[in-house]
């Protein structure tokens, strides 16, 4: 059982008074608490697994994006968040949102088009770009996220024909921005303009109903979309579903990268995703790992109600923004020193010339809640206290 706000934030505050020693805490990486409703029901899904007599057929091999059933329940589960029925033969089922992304920037444009995106977006990104020959070009971000003037005018003054946009409308990755339903469609109709296709991460989708229906709602003849379940369900489940414009494009995509067995869904992590969702397994797992964010949303305002964050109720992570004089590097080296393990900005930016002083706290990864409070304690410390000053130049520093 989890303890109390005050308890938990007084225990933290005792063991830094006491000098105590403290574990290191790891706010680095976005990946959902743990859930007993996923420990049982691996158990119940092993289980009736393992009473099938086609049991063997999960380790035969993969299908290129996914068999028939993995592409049901694939169609069933999206069709939560886009708010009708889907046809199936829409669906590629990859091993995960990366390999996701790598099959459109490989399939869906050039090596001589920059694929616009935020100019702080998924820390992944880059790489894959990086491994695809692909550019990118980051654009301004406001309080909602993409800013569409920058859409404008990137795709205005272009000197060749982009084909494609990368964004996290809901409950953006690193700002936590959530697009309203007015942005969405103006970048609808911007891409309608300029002919030019929308790729949209909803990773987080499912962990907020409450968010604007996605951009494949408004658009779903132009959007890409994709839902991994490494963040709404568990980490170590490796299934994404792309959601294709058309069955054309489905179908093409799917021929072209058909002898490329990478990205191919693992078939038994397809079927426990299967039986989750069929079970409601995955909607119980959801509905406990946002009631977990939305408590360590409210420690977090709690310990850091002093300083300037910003976060949706629920997500993963918040935004924190640093006083003067500190500096990404500089808070990032004073909190190793305290214990804490921090993601600054900079490793979100598209371009390294783009920067801000603000760090992505992802407060799921801590494993309870004291871990939370003990690390956020100590980051509020070195807020308060402010930046060490520098020795000067041949001064002794001791």
């Amino acid at each position: 059982m989890q303890t109390s706000t005050r308890a938990n934030a007084s225990n933290a505050n005792s063991d830094l008074q006491n000098n105590r020693p403290c574990a290191p805490v790891d706010f680095t990486r976005s990946i959902p608490p743990a859930s007993l409703d996923i420990a049982e029901g691996l158990k119940s899904a092993l289980t009736s697994l393992a009473a099938q007599p086609t049991v063997g057929t999960l380790l035969d091999g993969s299908i290129a994006g996914g068999t028939i059933e993995d592409r049901l329940t694939g169609a069933r589960l999206l069709s939560r968040r886009v708010g009708e029925a889907i046809d199936p033969n829409r669906i590629i089922v990859t091993n995960g949102t990366q390999s996701a992304l790598h099959l459109l920037f490989r399939n869906c444009t050039r090596s001589d088009c920059p694929v616009l995106t935020e100019a702080f977006t998924y820390g992944v990104l880059k790489g894959i770009a990086s491994h695809t020959k692909i550019r990118l070009q980051g654009l301004a971000l406001d309080d909602e996220g993409l800013d569409p003037a920058a859409v404008s005018e990137a795709l205005e003054q272009s000197p060749v024909q982009i084909k494609l946009l990368y964004c996290n409308p809901t409950i953006h990755n690193p700002t936590t921005a959530t697009m309203s339903l007015e942005r969405r469609k103006e970048l609808v109709a911007l891409a309608r303009k300029h002919s030019i296709r929308i790729v949209e991460d909803d990773v987080l989708g499912l962990l907020h109903p409450e968010a604007p229906p996605p951009i494949a709602a408004l658009a779903p003849d132009l959007t890409w979309y994709i839902m991994g379940l490494t963040k709404c369900l568990a980490h170590g489940m490796r299934i994404a579903y792309l959601l294709a414009p058309s069955v054309d494009d489905a179908q093409g995509l799917l021929e072209r990268e058909r002898r490329y067995s990478s990205w191919f869904p693992a078939p038994l992590h397809a079927a426990i995703a299967c039986q989750w969702i069929d079970d409601g397994t995955a909607e119980r797992a959801t509905s406990a790992i946002r009631r977990e964010m939305d408590e360590r949303h409210e420690l977090a305002r709690s310990v850091l109600r002093q300083h300037c964050f910003r976060g949706s109720q629920g997500s993963m992570h918040i935004w924190l923004n640093l006083p003067r004089p500190w500096s990404n590097l500089d808070f990032q080296q004073a909190a190793e020193k305290q214990g804490v393990l921090v993601r600054t900005a900079d490793k979100f930016a598209v371009h390294e010339s783009i920067s801000t002083p603000a760090i992505r706290l992802s407060l799921s990864s801590p494993p309870d809640r004291q871990s939370l409070v003990s690390g956020l304690t100590r980051l509020a410390s070195l807020l308060d206290d402010g930046m060490p000053a520098r020795p000067i130049a041949g001064q002794d520093a001791s």
